[in-house]
């Protein structure tokens, strides 16, 4: 008896789709993924002239949706990064061309929020603080590559406010002072390297 294989197509939406390639002029495939009725849909795959893969995408009805990876010309990963409806979300994950991680932090409606890190190439990292919706609010921390404060502060609505702290070359403290709404008062102190401060300005 001959078997009969029948393909049902249950979500009419999806069986209109064909391959779509595009190519550079030279006849290198640029991208390849799936269109439904001119939208893109389904997982895309784009090239660099190289061949290598630019990036990796999905696609729901022309939004992008779920995880979507980039990739530097020699195929190191150089972010990985998660959709809803074209807007980023959740973790989002960023490195340099070394490999090393570059930044990390979350998403919301495709805003900053929360603590975000960033480093240099060699891991140390360079700067730790606070984001909501998009903006930084909240504690600040920047170092060097060395591992060294460079300064420490807070921001409320994207403007610095309350105590800051700078540091010199090797570290140690050299100035701080208060700020408002983005802007230096009170007394403002200089510190020498044996760390005795003394008033540097005064705003009235």
């Amino acid at each position: 008896m001959l078997g009969v294989l029948v393909l049902i197509c249950w979500v009419p939406y999806a069986c209109l789709g064909q391959v779509d390639t595009s190519y550079y002029a030279d006849g290198k495939k640029k991208s390849v993924g799936e269109l439904v009725e001119g939208t893109k849909t389904g997982p895309w795959v784009y090239f660099y002239p190289n061949g290598q893969i630019n990036s990796e995408e999905h696609y729901d009805r022309g939004s992008l949706e779920g995880e979507a990876r980039s990739y530097y010309p020699d195929g190191t990963l150089k972010s990985l990064e998660n959709y809803s409806r074209d807007y980023l979300v959740d973790s989002g994950f960023y490195y340099h061309p070394n490999g090393a991680l570059h930044r990390k932090g979350e998403y919301s409606d495709g805003l900053y929020t929360g603590v975000w890190l960033s480093y240099y190439p060699n891991g140390q990292l360079k700067s730790k603080g606070e984001y909501e919706l998009g903006e930084p609010n909240g504690y600040w921390e920047v170092y060097d590559e060395d591992g060294d404060p460079i300064q420490k502060g807070s921001y409320i609505n994207n403007k610095e406010d309350g105590l800051w702290q700078f540091f010199d070359d090797d570290g140690g403290l050299s100035y701080e002072g208060n700020y408002s709404h983005g802007k230096e008062v009170g007394k403002w102190y200089k510190y020498n390297r044996r760390g005795k401060k003394k008033l540097y300005i005064g705003y009235q």
